[in-house]
């Protein structure tokens, strides 16, 4: 979910994340692996790459408002589809005074009664009433839930669950207002990991399903998954006790509603770790997996394997890489490649990659790793998106300015003349620009939510929290009284 809003400043000056080392929490790795990849060279242009046809022209259409629910509360998330809500509502009278209410205190905590967790259809129909959330992926489609003893994958786009084979529960009921430590995605989406029982963590890749079970090297705290069955792990002593944030945050979600949080360190110590199947390797800088033995030190930008660094190809430098891809961007003189060192591969790229602020992020790895860039012709800036696998780029619309992504789309434009580019190389046309918070635009009617699969549009010019092609009327910092969705028609 999205918001079209500066969301509030976090008033502790510091953050619950987990810390991987004294300069380092597992937020800020994942971050800079995804931020700081390419630092590439114009260079002469090729003519291998392709240019998307025609795009159909997006049609413009209401807004059809539903309402979720009739009792206080608030969207916890939301499918990027706008089909399926999960909703935290204040329908019971948990505190026995009486009467329901939603009320939060100082630091968000709830000081009436307590909401409970359902998963609704667009129409407000009830699917499912999961005990609590554990953790959600960064392209709206699946999130884990905890029911009983058991954890559970919800997949919003066949709208089903699974459970989670032999998942431990155990929940850091120290630290309430850190990510649960049950179960966590990595930043593309890709790969899910849980806890298992005897001090284990199971990594799933959800395009293969293929899993990986981790024996960790000390007793397991957290954990994040990362590309090519590798974890990040937050350790302690055998026996040692979890560390405690020191904190007057009570809940996950209790910031939202916050109007002040103090956040004072921890207390107790841990270790960061690296690992996988064969190896262990400390987190004091940020590493990136390139494979199942590769890994990259994105600072010096060496390469190694179990035991040594690798040797590039003569006269080459890494200039780029991507979460989840296997392989590097070589700039090597005037030309540049893909360069994958588990297999000695080396892919020529179709177009010269140009230095530019837009986002270079895998972003769609359901059909291939590929990452959107932009290329430059004659002094123009083309979004494109390169596949990592082959080496092709895919050249989209000139881009002057350039919109948020909502992994297999991005949108850009010049002037008034609007462009949505797909992965897939899909492309749809409009009028206005890209809006950097939410993934829509803006024209002179204000901000409008785009429907990919009908290529429609909609005008939500007041909205403040977006979810897909649906705007949220339940607010950044109060509980609202109802919930309502106003989603573009169908």
């Amino acid at each position: 979910m999205d918001d079209a809003e500066p969301t509030k400043p976090d008033r502790s000056g510091s953050s619950s994340s987990v810390r991987l080392h004294d300069n380092w929490t597992i937020d800020q790795v994942v971050v800079c692996v995804v931020l700081c990849f390419f630092a590439f060279f114009p260079l002469g242009c090729q003519s291998k790459a392709s240019k998307p046809a025609d795009a159909p022209i997006l049609r413009p259409v209401g807004l059809v408002t539903t309402t979720l629910s009739t009792t206080p509360g608030f969207v916890e998330w939301a499918d990027g589809k706008g089909d399926v809500f999960l909703l935290r509502v204040f329908d019971r009278d948990t505190n026995s005074d009486g009467k329901v209410e939603g009320r939060v205190g100082e630091h968000g905590e709830p000081e009436g009664d307590l909401p409970r967790l359902v998963l609704v259809d667009r129409k407000g129909a009830s699917l499912l009433e999961p005990d609590e959330l554990i953790a959600t992926d960064s392209n709206s489609r699946f999130f884990v839930y905890e029911r009983g003893t058991e954890l559970w994958l919800f997949d919003a786009q066949v709208k089903s669950s699974t459970v989670l084979s032999d998942a431990d529960t155990t929940a850091d009921v120290a630290n309430p207002c850190m990510k649960p430590r049950q179960a966590a995605f990595d930043i593309s989406g890709r790969w899910l990991g849980w806890m298992v029982h005897g001090n284990r963590y199971r990594i799933r890749d959800l395009k293969t399903g293929a899993e990986d079970t981790l024996t960790p090297p000390g007793r397991l705290w957290r954990a994040e998954p990362t590309p090519f069955g590798w974890a990040a792990m937050k350790l302690v002593e055998p026996e040692g006790a979890f560390p405690k944030e020191k904190t007057s945050c009570a809940c996950a979600w209790c910031p939202r509603f916050a109007r002040s949080i103090g956040r004072y360190g921890f207390e107790g110590r841990s270790s960061s770790m690296l690992v996988n199947a064969t190896r262990s390797i400390p987190l004091d800088r940020a590493w990136l997996p390139l494979g199942r033995v590769m890994t990259i030190d994105l600072k010096s930008k060496g390469i190694r394997d179990a035991s040594k660094e690798v040797v590039l190809p003569a006269g080459c430098v890494v200039s780029g890489v991507a979460f989840g891809a296997p392989g590097v961007l070589l700039t090597c003189g005037e030309s540049q490649e893909i360069y994958v060192p588990e297999s000695g591969a080396r892919l020529p790229v179709d177009e010269p990659i140009s230095p530019t602020d837009a986002p270079y992020e895998l972003v769609d790895w359901a059909s291939g790793a590929k990452s959107f860039v932009t290329i430059r012709r004659q002094n123009k800036s083309f979004l494109a998106a390169l596949n990592w696998e082959t080496g092709a780029v895919e050249i989209g619309p000139q881009a002057e300015r350039v919109g948020k992504s909502n992994g297999k789309w991005i949108a850009g434009s010049v002037a008034d003349d609007l462009t949505f580019f797909s992965t897939e190389g899909g492309s749809l046309h409009g009028k206005g620009h890209p809006d950097a918070n939410v993934f829509g635009f803006r024209d002179t009617n204000g901000l409008a939510l785009v429907d990919l699969s009908k290529a429609t549009f909609a005008y939500a010019a007041g909205a403040k929290r977006v979810a897909g092609p649906c705007a949220l009327n339940d607010g950044i910092t109060e509980i609202s009284r109802s919930i309502q969705v106003h989603c573009v028609d169908r």
